[in-house]
């Protein structure tokens, strides 16, 4: 068991220093047999203590390399506990030893002083030294562990659960380090880092990939890395396949509803047409065209229609499904793409129809000038569309006035003495085609020039710019995929560009908008970028995460601001609206747009919230489309294709992960469809036609077998880069030296002069105004120095006289205007024409409407608490004396 040396006697012996009683072991035995054998020996030296005797002990382990560790705080007693004692000490040093048991361990020594104590001056405290509970603990992967640092609350802890932990400690800058191990039998189980400050009252444990901030025994703070996949970059195309065909309808409108009478295609180098006085139907018309291009001959080849999605798509969506097996890929009413499978003996035929409109989202003329193709030629839609003019007519052309967008030297070039409808007719739909082709086939080879990306792998801009993004520039683990709960949290901060108007009228009134907004964001900020550590407390009171991401947080704004600069979503009478208001709430924010609003006086309290690493993502990429855009010509193709693609990537980040799926299916098959238990059916369309088109979510196919999100989306970064737009205006809107009439999210009104540029991110001044007239966000108008006159009403299509947006400043004033709208009926397979009443007056909807005198002079902030206005929310007026 091993070898006992030091003071043995049979009588007490009162020495005036500190005496050691040894247990010299021999191969690291401990066990309760071991120890109290010790402590036993250790008692019959000191038997003959009476109660005017004290004794201290300290209990010490001598390692190999001759360092020494005292096991318990000092004893003081007397002979009355010397049992209590024994517990203490058997306790103490099969728990410490075993503790140390990863260190070679050479000796088990009692140092003990006995004092002679007549008029007991000496207290005793074996009553605080008495086995202290369990301290406050926490679980960690199955492991209970104190909420403590201090060791001597792991004692009794430990031993109960037949574990045992080695400690190494050091100091470095003013903080203890402990690195802290735990065994059971012999084998680690666990390995954690404890830091205290010696300035903090807390300290950290660092716990895998954990961190926890303990202080009084509780968890002040915690915070874990997420698992997450990232979005890999792709490879850059090796060639261009450069294969594919246009079409166009042309409609006429009757009675409101609007017929094909005309399909044209163009497959680069023939074009062919159908006209409707040809068959019984359009149906049938159109139906038989798309069979001349459903052939092996252009098997996988994409379909192209300039505004396919809004237009030609609703038309034949119904048709083709009647018989072919179509599947379609809707987003937000706009038919995106549609698939057709054609099956053959020797496999499935592919074709692909897509919208050309989704990736030059500007009209085929302007893209024609661009692109320097051949031009679109007039057509004189209105005569069309008089039913009483047969389709095969045949006599002198129609009127000027029924020639939309013509001059009057084009229309006198136009032979008057033979018009043949069918003829020019299939020529302006062919020309049409052969124009969308050559326009498409330039656009892809300089997309392909400079990228190495073909454009007919990307059914949209976003996604193709995304694609070059990607290809180029993008390097791998940088950019995490964001979904579940975090994507639903990060979102809440995604809202847009600031929209308010501050006075209802103003005269000698400057434009200014910031040239390239969005662009400028992107380049000159950096972007949240993986892993991401999800904490919750105030990650502002500890310095052991960046503190950049995204923050749940209690705001409280100043108590009066013109002009509060942070947005938020409040629920109102009539919805919810974003609105920038006074008081306090809860919400989530970017780190970056809280410490800008807090050199206004906004005041954050943190909860929670993600905390990201940092970098720089899209200099390079802005700077290449920003360096094209500037050395080009306003009237190039490439100056376009710079400007779309720098104003296009950032919302594809921020794309929902939890988009609908379509497909069209027979309807004896459906109710076997919809019973599936992994799906969400959302809507169901009968096309009446035996099938139905189902819109449905399916959340088992979001995540792949490790459980990332398959999407290759990131919420933080869109919505960082609208958060950093606004702190780029921000600079404007915070300055109360400058007065302002109205704000939109890149733009703003004032009469005072800014300094402009042509930069990137620098001002440029639009339009001086002698006056204008503010009625809400995005509708105003004005008198230029020019003496022209402007509007902009959002959502109406006509113009409206300045004089009567005007008039509207009068309390109660309203206007009731009627516009003509497109009602698209995907059943039907036809687009009617309604006429639609637009009611304009102005609204409270962001900003309290004040009236003086009865008329709308400025508005003034809400002040909200809890998400909900707690001030006036109803119009307010107030009458100035004469």
């Amino acid at each position: 068991m091993g070898i006992y040396s030091g003071l043995i006697s049979t009588s007490l012996i009162i020495p005036n220093y500190w005496s050691k009683f040894n247990l010299k072991l021999d191969d690291q035995i401990f066990t309760d047999e071991t120890i109290n054998d010790h402590l036993d020996n250790f008692w019959k030296n000191i038997n003959n203590l009476d109660s005017n005797h004290k004794i201290f002990i300290l209990l010490k382990v001598k390692f190999s390399d001759g360092s020494y560790k005292t096991l318990n705080n000092l004893i003081i007693s007397n002979s009355n506990d010397l049992y209590i004692i024994k517990q203490i000490l058997t306790t103490k040093s099969k728990l410490k030893m075993e503790s140390y048991m990863p260190l070679t361990i050479s000796e088990l020594i009692l140092n003990y002083k006995i004092m002679l104590d007549i008029d007991n001056n000496i207290k005793t405290n074996i009553n605080s030294l008495t086995i202290k509970k369990d301290p406050v603990t926490f679980s960690f992967k199955g492991i209970t562990l104190p909420l403590s640092n201090n060791l001597d609350d792991w004692d009794d802890f430990m031993i109960k659960r037949d574990l045992y932990f080695n400690v190494k400690s050091f100091i470095k800058d003013d903080e203890t380090i402990s690195d802290v191990t735990i065994f059971k039998n012999k084998v680690k189980i666990l390995s954690f880092k404890d830091v205290q400050s010696n300035n903090n009252s807390f300290f950290i444990r660092y716990l895998d990939d954990q961190i926890y901030i303990i202080e009084n025994n509780k968890i002040i703070f915690k915070a874990n890395k997420r698992k997450t996949g990232f979005i890999n970059p792709i490879k850059k195309a090796n060639r261009l396949k450069n294969s594919f065909l246009t079409f166009d309808l042309e409609t006429r409108l009757i009675d409101n509803v609007m017929i094909p009478y005309c399909v044209s295609f163009y497959d680069g180098s023939k074009s062919w047409s159908y006209y409707l006085s040809d068959f019984n139907s359009h149906e049938e018309m159109i139906k038989k065209a798309f069979e001349s291009i459903f052939i092996g001959k252009y098997h996988s080849s994409i379909i192209y229609a300039h505004n396919f999605s809004a237009f030609d798509g609703i038309f034949i969506l119904k048709i083709l499904s009647s018989n072919l097996n179509v599947v379609p890929m809707i987003k937000d009413g706009k038919i995106i793409q549609l698939k057709i499978k054609i099956p053959t003996t020797e496999g499935d035929m592919i074709f692909y129809i897509r919208d050309s409109y989704l990736i030059l989202p500007s009209s085929l003329r302007k893209l024609a000038k661009s692109f320097q193709v051949s031009n679109k030629s007039y057509f004189p839609y209105e005569f069309v569309n008089d039913s009483n003019i047969p389709l095969d007519y045949i006599g002198i052309k129609p009127n000027f006035n029924l020639w939309p967008n013509i001059s009057v030297d084009e229309y006198n070039n136009i032979p008057s003495s033979y018009w043949d409808l069918k003829k020019e007719t299939i020529f302006y739909c062919e020309q049409d085609c052969i124009s969308l082709h050559e326009i498409l086939h330039k656009f892809s080879q300089l997309i392909f020039i400079n990228w190495n990306v073909s454009i007919h792998k990307y059914p949209t801009l976003p996604s193709l710019t995304f694609a070059i993004y990607r290809s180029n520039y993008l390097k791998a683990k940088t950019i995490p995929k964001i979904g579940g709960t975090m994507f639903n949290d990060i979102r809440e901060s995604y809202t847009g560009g600031h929209t308010d108007v501050y006075h209802s009228y103003g005269e000698n009134l400057k434009i200014y908008d910031v040239n390239s907004l969005y662009p400028t964001a992107m380049k000159y900020f950096d972007m949240p970028v993986g892993p991401i550590t999800f904490f919750e407390g105030d990650i502002s009171r500890f310095k052991v995460l960046d503190l950049f991401g995204f923050f749940y947080v209690k705001v409280t704004t100043p108590e009066y601001l013109e002009r509060p600069l942070l947005q938020t979503r409040v629920k109102t009478d009539h919805g919810f609206r974003t609105m920038a208001p006074l008081g306090s709430w809860n919400m989530w924010i970017f780190s970056e747009e809280m410490k800008c609003y807090e050199k206004y006086g906004y005041k954050f309290e943190i909860l929670k919230g993600y905390s990201f690493n940092r970098a720089n993502l899209f200099e390079d990429f802005i700077d290449k489309l920003y360096e094209i855009k500037q050395n080009t010509d306003k009237n190039d193709s490439m100056y376009l294709i710079s400007k779309l693609l720098m104003n296009s990537l950032y919302g594809r980040f921020g794309m929902d992960i939890h988009l609908s799926t379509n497909i069209i299916l027979n309807n004896d098959i459906l109710s076997e469809f919809i019973s599936n238990d992994t799906i969400i059916v959302e809507d169901i369309i009968d096309l009446e036609n035996g099938k139905s088109l189902i819109v449905y979510k399916d959340f088992k196919t979001i995540n792949d077998d490790e459980g990332f999100i398959k999407s290759s989306v990131n919420i933080s970064i869109a919505s960082s880069i609208t958060s950093y737009s606004r702190i780029i205006m921000a600079k404007y809107l915070g300055d109360h030296s400058i007065k302002i009439w109205m704000t939109d999210t890149d733009s703003l009104v004032t009469d005072s002069e800014l300094e402009s540029s042509n930069k990137l991110g620098d001002f440029k001044l639009e339009k001086v105004c002698k006056e204008m007239t503010f009625i809400a966000p995005k509708v105003y108008g004005g008198i230029d120095i020019n003496d022209n006159e402007f509007t902009k009403v959002k959502g109406y299509k006509n113009n409206l006289p300045y004089s009567e947006l005007k008039s509207l400043l009068n309390l109660d004033n309203v206007i009731k205007l009627e516009h003509s709208k497109f009602n698209k009926n995907i059943i039907d397979g036809n687009i009617k024409v309604i006429n639609e009443l637009y009611t304009l007056q102005i609204t409270d909807s962001k900003r309290e409407i004040i009236f003086e005198n009865g008329k709308f002079e400025y508005t003034k902030p809400y002040i909200i608490n809890d998400e909900k206005i707690v001030n006036n929310n109803k119009i307010n007026y107030r009458i100035i004396s004469q």
